[in-house]
């Protein structure tokens, strides 16, 4: 009954909003937003930098940020809370939004705006969202209603692969036409084709303090549950016992940099030599900096893959997780091996060989189609101006 009022009150609220349609389009005014307001940084940060660099005496700048200090002072834009008045205005008066996530179901947009949907999970891998098995037919349903209703503002979905584009197309998903997937990759991703490596991992041991020689390992598990139920649960990672096993393997002392997912900040992971980098705003600064990543199931395997360094996935629930959950590629299939014991993954990190890890990256890669090239973040701006003039 809660899921079918709330769906009600959408409908009611997307009918009241357009009050908001008596303040004209802004032509030149973009809206910027990730991760509903929570951070700067992931795709629509990289191209807003761009766009700041190449055009900021030209255009309109708003962030919607709940802590506009997370922006450096360099940038000058207006900053809005997430779903705030101001927020609603600038949304229904901008003529480009890039977000990293849809917009909200209630908010109605007008026709002569553009959505541009940047994603935040690249790849193909799990599946989640309204075919997890865990959710009653109730909710379900709402949440099928919800989607349809976001997947009806989008006007581009900017692409990692051929296969997320030919799963995300579908009814299931996005349920839009594969022409408005934008083939370009990941923004963010440009960082690996084109960075200063050196520089980005003197800046990230400087803000956490540790040696530039240390080896560092960086372990980001994803969230269980769903989108408004998260599980609380213990992965059961022994730190000492994989920090001994690196250590043997590169003959470096290990750090391991724990962050945990956005929506899971009840998983935690304790013991020496391991730092809490959850509240590090760009998650691919430190994946960059990192030597060696692991996760479970999370979709920034397929930004490290982009790196050819070291990677693992540590899968000791992969019975359950799959049974509720599944995959939209086999794990056998993904760029790292997988473990579901500690055992199995010193294992693997004690028997690793670089030139196999490279062809199964490459296989993995090839077989998704990747679009990658490094140039992700400057064909999303050719695109966003060429909107703008020609409107």
């Amino acid at each position: 009954m809660k899921s079918y009022l709330k769906l009600y009150t959408i409908y009611a609220l997307r009918i009241f909003l357009r009050t908001f349609y008596i303040f004209p389009v802004k032509r030149t005014r973009l809206l910027f937003c990730s991760f509903n307001g929570n951070s700067f940084n992931c795709n629509p940060k990289y191209i807003f930098i761009h766009l700041y660099e190449e055009y900021g005496a030209e255009l309109d700048f708003v962030w919607c940020i709940d802590d506009s200090s997370k922006i450096p002072s360099t940038y000058h834009v207006k900053c809005v809370k997430y779903l705030s008045l101001k927020h609603v205005y600038y949304l229904m008066t901008s003529k480009i939004i890039i977000s990293n996530q849809p917009i909200e179901p209630f908010l109605p947009k007008r026709g002569s705006q553009l959505f541009i949907n940047t994603t935040h999970g690249p790849g193909a891998y799990k599946k989640g969202g309204v075919q997890s098995t865990n959710l009653s037919k109730s909710l379900r349903y709402c949440m099928m209603k919800m989607k349809y209703i976001r997947s009806k503002m989008i006007d581009n979905v900017i692409s990692s692969c051929k296969t997320y584009t030919d799963i995300f197309s579908t009814e299931i998903e996005y349920n839009i036409s594969k022409d408005k997937f934008l083939p370009y990759g990941m923004p963010r991703n440009d960082i690996f084709f084109n960075c200063n490596r050196d520089a980005i991992k003197k800046k990230v041991c400087e803000t956490l303090g540790l040696d530039g020689d240390a080896f560092m390992i960086i372990y980001a598990p994803t969230y269980r549950g769903h989108y408004n139920y998260v599980e609380d649960v213990d992965l059961g990672l022994n730190v000492q016992m994989l920090l001994d096993c690196v250590q043997d393997k590169f003959k470096k002392q290990a750090i391991l940099l724990f962050r945990h997912h956005i929506a899971a900040k009840r998983m935690n992971v304790m013991g020496k030599n391991v730092i809490d980098v959850s509240e590090y705003q760009d998650m691919q600064e430190l994946l960059v900096a990192s030597d060696m990543f692991i996760t479970d199931y999370s979709s920034c395997l397929w930004d490290f893959s982009l790196s050819y360094k070291p990677g693992f996935l540590y899968v000791p629930d992969l019975k359950k997780y799959e049974s509720e959950t599944d995959f939209h590629t086999p794990i056998e299939l993904w760029p790292f091996p997988y473990s579901l014991t500690m055992n199995d993954l010193c294992w693997q990190i004690t028997n690793y060989d670089r030139s196999k890890a490279e062809i199964k990256i490459n296989n993995h890669l090839q077989l998704l189609g990747s679009y990658e090239t490094g140039s992700a973040t400057k064909k999303t701006v050719e695109f966003v101006i060429g909107n703008i003039k020609n409107s």
